[in-house]
């Protein structure tokens, strides 16, 4: 829901995955108006040392701010860019946070398919956008987070949609809860 502090639960997932010891490495991909408060908010609320992509300290890192913090919030928008798209894709995450994710369920977007190369342990998807009318993008997203939980699109459209909606739901949320 829009207001109820995805930025909080967020920020309560990678406390919990670090005290686990987890997560030591994080990138936080949001829309570029929301970067400056993603950083503020994880710095006040959480006491997180967190680096923010238009910051010195991001700038003056060498040879790679991509990978020099533990906990580093960018866009996506510039994320997804070369120079930065190679830097992100060559390292490893152990979470990857990306906010407004609706914006990748359209698997043929350079979005999803940069979020979908990012190599991470973890990936915590947020959003108060719901599904817009296309089985598809239920698919979409659910495969950024569990490669093949729902097999291919053909066999996820076989065994769970119908000409008028839904079938096998009680399996599918099975699935989904795994």
């Amino acid at each position: 829901e829009v207001g109820l502090g995805k930025t909080i639960e967020a920020g309560m997932t990678l406390l919990e995955y670090q005290a686990r010891g987890l997560v030591k490495k994080t990138l936080v991909l949001t829309p570029p108006t929301l970067v400056g408060q993603w950083g503020e908010e994880l710095r006040r609320h959480f006491g997180l040392s967190v680096v923010v992509q238009d910051e010195a300290a991001f700038r003056e890192a060498s040879p790679d701010p991509w990978h020099a913090f533990p906990t580093l919030v960018a866009s996506l928008a510039t994320a997804k860019r070369e120079p930065h798209r190679s830097r992100v894709l060559a390292g490893e995450y152990d979470l990857v946070i990306i906010d407004e994710a609706h914006h990748l369920r359209n698997a043929t977007t350079q979005a999803f398919k940069f979020a979908n190369q990012i190599r991470k342990r973890f990936m915590l998807l947020l959003t108060a956008t719901p599904i817009q009318n296309d089985i598809k993008e239920l698919f979409n997203l659910v495969t950024l987070l569990k490669p093949g939980q729902l097999g291919t699109f053909r066999e996820f459209k076989k065994r769970f949609v119908t000409a008028d909606g839904a079938k096998n739901v009680a399996e599918l949320r099975q699935l989904l809860g795994n």
